[in-house]
């Protein structure tokens, strides 16, 4: 840069003032806005420049959201919660042809709402179960985490698979299916439907006149759905949880879809593959505070995949005996008890939320 040699802002101004514009750079306006915030001399450059055909637009707006950047950073810092990611479920849609299923995944909670334009750190994966996305991305200056963990109706094969980042903040995904059929829904359990998952319906509509062909050279059709008897029975259960738990304190988890349990209600309902969190609400700890955000995200996503699963919580800060009765040494505690057993199974795996779900979803016992 041209400016390399001044020592100041007001050194840097008056050879903005003799410096020939042919030979100003990006660069020299990158160093005197970005790097060095010596803004008049930058603003004496632009000055001179409007008597001439000189255009350095491109470079100073370039510089300046760089700048804006930083200065918004510092303002965030005043936000003692800053820097800790709030986790989101984000909302997708998806269809399918014969031999594939489609995804598009949209950084916001919801398909209707603004999200994050771009994430950072991504990670994406296929097994023959399973998909799985994570990243960080940031909306109205807050830093989101967002994971979404889907267990396939039916085996899919990595090999085949892709995805790629489009454009207004989605990825969109192609997923190979081990055996060519038509699937009667996308999801493993027939018991919930994710709020946020839709139908994405122009693929839909493209790939409609494949899976009709498809449909009469195999001689299958559609499977049938589930019956509004079964629908009625899911609905009484989810009120019998409801009635049975009121009994309990309400702790850190109201107004979610956790299950807060106590000693009177004690894994509810009919038996299921329960996985309960037992903690203390009196004892506050970056670790309870990201294992919290997972439980509330585990709770809305495991029952899709396993309708005999359910996330429930434990507030032992009143009654550390009974916690430790079922075996809660220790807060917080992730215990798993099967269906009808008192006794559970504490967890050992990875503290990746997909490693969880798939744990909570009694998954890793079939892989």
């Amino acid at each position: 840069t041209i400016f390399r040699d001044a020592t100041d802002e007001a050194s840097a101004r008056e050879l903005a003032k003799t410096a020939d514009l042919k030979g100003v750079s990006s660069a020299d306006l990158t160093f005197l806005i970005k790097e060095k915030k010596w803004l008049s001399a930058a603003q004496e450059i632009l000055q001179r420049s409007q008597k001439t055909t000189l255009d350095f637009s491109a470079p100073v707006r370039s510089a300046v959201t760089a700048v804006r950047k930083e200065l918004d950073d510092l303002i965030r810092g005043l936000d003692k919660s800053y820097g800790e990611a709030s986790q989101v479920s984000p909302a997708f849609q998806w269809a399918q042809n014969s031999s594939h299923v489609f995804l598009q995944i949209k950084f916001a909670q919801r398909w209707n709402a603004p999200g994050a334009l771009e994430v950072q750190n991504s990670s994406v994966a296929v097994s023959d179960c399973c998909f799985s996305f994570k990243g960080y991305g940031e909306h109205s200056m807050i830093k989101k985490e967002y994971k979404l963990f889907l267990q396939f109706l039916e085996p899919v094969e990595e090999a085949g698979s892709s995805w790629h980042f489009a454009a207004a903040g989605r990825l969109t995904v192609t997923i190979r299916k081990a055996r060519a059929a038509r699937w009667e829904r996308l999801l493993r359990s027939a018991n919930v439907r994710p709020e946020n998952m839709g139908i994405w319906r122009d693929m839909a509509e493209k790939w409609e006149p494949e899976l009709s062909q498809y449909d009469k050279g195999s001689g299958s059709g559609k499977k049938k759905q589930k019956s509004a008897d079964d629908d009625d029975e899911d609905e009484d259960e989810e009120e019998s949880l409801e009635e049975l738990t009121k009994k309990c304190v309400s702790g850190s988890f109201s107004s979610t879809k956790v299950v807060e349990m106590c000693p009177d209600a004690f894994l509810p309902g009919k038996p299921r593959l329960w996985t309960v969190v037992f903690y203390d609400k009196k004892v506050s700890s970056n670790k309870m505070k990201s294992l919290m955000a997972a439980w509330k995200v585990l709770a809305e996503t495991v029952p899709s995949h396993n309708r005999n699963a359910a996330i429930g919580s434990v507030d032992c800060s009143s009654q550390k005996a009974f916690c430790k009765s079922v075996g809660a040494a220790k807060f917080p505690q992730m215990l798993q008890f099967k269906p009808g057993s008192k006794t559970g199974v504490a967890y050992d795996g990875e503290s990746s939320y997909e490693d969880m779900a798939l744990w909570a979803a009694g998954a890793k016992e079939e892989l």
